[in-house]
């Protein structure tokens, strides 16, 4: 059944999203040297991950500069937010736009990563936010609220065998369903502080409870009972 809220709703929020797009473009260019603004085009959009691995939206940039001659490649770069674009402060952007080196390079038509690709062994386990063992929130989801999934910290400075050199991750998280997942960035964006749970009281699947089986537990209540009862017998 056709649903005009529903409708109505999705359209406030590409309006809302339309609008933020034209704030950051105006935000980007004050980090732009002017020269380079000249012939330039941004575009900014949301890009959906499937890999729970990776931050569910990505807030991508992209730079084109309109060539100065027919057999000359025009410039271009691109570099992404792990977070929706509504999320992005103008202090996310300062602290992750790229570098003049950077955008001159792309001016230039080199290819050039950012940010730029970690020396193995680059991160250091001492400069992360959470240690082994940490209970963490993990972003799995577009959802802002129910997006997040609880787990622990089992490895630092993570990589896979399969990535390029120099590729690392802050952290391997083991989630409450078991999941293993990596953050690709130490931020509140992609992994949070979580809340340690309670210990849990609930019997084994074996049924034991406290290193005894279920029938030990009722053979030592029924004798705590004629001890009781025979020491209230005596008085």
């Amino acid at each position: 059944m056709f649903d005009p809220t529903k409708v109505s709703a999705n359209a406030k929020q590409k309006a809302m999203k339309k609008d933020m797009a034209s704030k950051l473009k105006a935000q980007s260019l004050h980090l732009i040297p002017p020269d380079l603004q000249v012939g330039l085009q941004i575009n900014i959009k949301e890009v959906a991950c499937g890999d729970p691995a990776c931050a569910p939206i990505d807030t991508i940039f992209s730079f084109v500069w309109a060539a100065a001659g027919k057999d000359q490649e025009a410039g271009r770069g691109m570099f992404g937010m792990p977070m929706e674009i509504q999320e992005v402060e103008p202090d996310d952007l300062v602290e992750m736009f790229p570098d003049e080196e950077c955008l001159r390079a792309w001016h230039r038509g080199e290819r050039v990563n950012w940010p730029p690709q970690d020396e193995p062994g680059a991160l250091d386990p001492e400069a992360l936010r959470f240690p082994i063992g940490s209970y963490v929130e993990c972003r799995v989801g577009p959802d802002p609220v129910t997006g997040w999934a609880p787990g622990r910290i089992i490895k630092v400075v993570y990589r896979e065998d399969h990535w390029p050199p120099g590729v690392t991750a802050p952290y391997q998280i083991e989630l409450s369903d078991g999941r293993l997942i990596f953050a690709p960035q130490d931020t509140d964006a992609v992994i949070r502080p979580g809340v340690v749970p309670p210990p849990s009281s609930a019997p084994s699947s074996s049924g034991a409870i406290g290193g005894k089986t279920g029938e030990e537990v009722t053979a030592l209540a029924r004798e705590l009972a004629e001890a009781t009862r025979g020491k209230g017998g005596g008085n």
